[in-house]
């Protein structure tokens, strides 16, 4: 078998399929200016065809432009998986048949394509595979012949241990592979709540349920918040998972790109707020409490938001936390208190997941 590299690609005319409303193909999502918009992010149901839409993406822009990807996952875990399964379960056959490639499979983090060339078959390298979470070890690696990034799987499954900030890694995995250059970057997630910590960064959380097309153009962002279609809706309930999610609700959720949590608890920041704290969770994580304008919202407790004035007295979360500010079991408490009878309000979902997940892990008994 002939190895093959960097090789003039011929066009090649692929067989048109028909297009299914069951699934997702992001044509409206790609269709936006590449020089104008890097990132793409797609948040919508399991099952609706994301991943196999980037795989048609990154593959089709390989055999047309020889554009080589860099595929991302929050772990290595996955990546494991799929070489203890000789790579069967990378790319979905059909797309690859339709494609015109023979076999796609994984050797290391190195990903390659067969693909007949004239008389023989060959076999190509198009991409790597690598997980954000170990971005420390791609730092220093020469990346300039990739020139698509698909990060899939933004979101952290919610019995995964939270072992690394997804932000961090992720801007530090960016920066390794990218550096200067402005190369496109798709990103593929669930529910708008399983997403934050991503979201959090671009400054925008679409509501639950207003699906739709946004364009963040400071961010040079396109998101697109998918709504099921009717066709989708109908194939969910006949199959064989769809038989227990009718009265399971909290499974259900991780099926759908419609959020269980309650907004109640998100309010947007009102002037009339006065802040009376910061608080930190984290050696980088702090937030300003503030107290909330009854006469508004008749709300009893307390608001927790980004922080807005640096003249306030800092505590942390923990008296073995090192970081500014000092430890208050009292003030501690009182958080515990007002979060139990849902007195205790955020400025987006991201704060009040990562709030409520440091008060949970920080726990502290006497």
């Amino acid at each position: 078998m002939k190895i093959v590299n960097d090789i003039k690609l011929p066009k090649k005319k692929n067989k048109k399929t028909s297009y299914n409303p069951v699934y997702w193909y992001g044509t409206r999502l790609f269709s936006y200016d590449p020089k104008k918009y890097w990132f793409l992010i797609a948040i919508g149901s399991r099952g609706r065809g994301k991943t196999t839409s980037a795989w048609r993406w990154v593959l089709k822009s390989y055999l047309k432009s020889g554009k080589k990807f860099v595929w991302l996952r929050l772990t290595d875990a996955p990546i494991k998986k799929m070489r203890g399964t000789s790579s069967k379960t990378l790319v979905p056959s059909f797309l690859l048949k339709q494609l015109g490639i023979s076999g796609c499979f994984l050797k290391g983090t190195s990903i390659f394509i067969n693909i007949e060339r004239g008389d023989e078959i060959v076999t190509e390298f198009v991409g790597i595979m690598d997980s954000i979470s170990t971005y420390y070890t791609t730092k220093g690696t020469t990346m300039e012949d990739f020139d698509n990034i698909v990060f899939d799987e933004i979101n952290r499954e919610t019995t995964e241990r939270n072992t690394f900030d997804i932000t961090t890694a992720f801007i530090n995995q960016i920066e390794n592979i990218a550096r200067f250059r402005r190369v496109r970057v798709l990103m593929l997630g669930n529910t708008i709540n399983d997403t934050s910590d991503i979201l959090d960064l671009f400054g925008f959380y679409p509501k639950p349920g207003e699906f739709g097309i946004y364009k963040l153009t400071r961010k040079h962002t396109i998101l697109e918040y998918m709504d099921d279609s009717e066709e989708f809706k109908e194939q969910r309930e006949q199959s064989l998972a769809g038989v227990f999610l009718k009265k399971n609700d909290r499974v259900a959720t991780s099926f759908t790109n419609v959020a269980a949590d309650s907004m109640d608890t998100v309010i947007p920041y009102d002037n009339r707020m006065r802040q009376v704290f910061i608080f930190h969770t984290g050696r980088l994580e702090r937030y300003g409490v503030f107290s909330m304008p009854e006469n508004k919202y008749e709300k009893a407790g307390l608001w927790i938001g980004q922080v807005r004035d640096e003249n306030m007295k800092s505590y942390k979360i923990s008296p073995f936390l090192n970081c500014e500010g000092i430890y208050s079991r009292e003030i501690y408490d009182d958080f515990y208190e007002l979060i139990s009878y849902n007195n205790l309000y955020f400025e987006t979902t991201f704060i009040r997941s990562r709030f409520t997940r440091a008060l949970k892990n920080n726990r502290t008994i006497v």
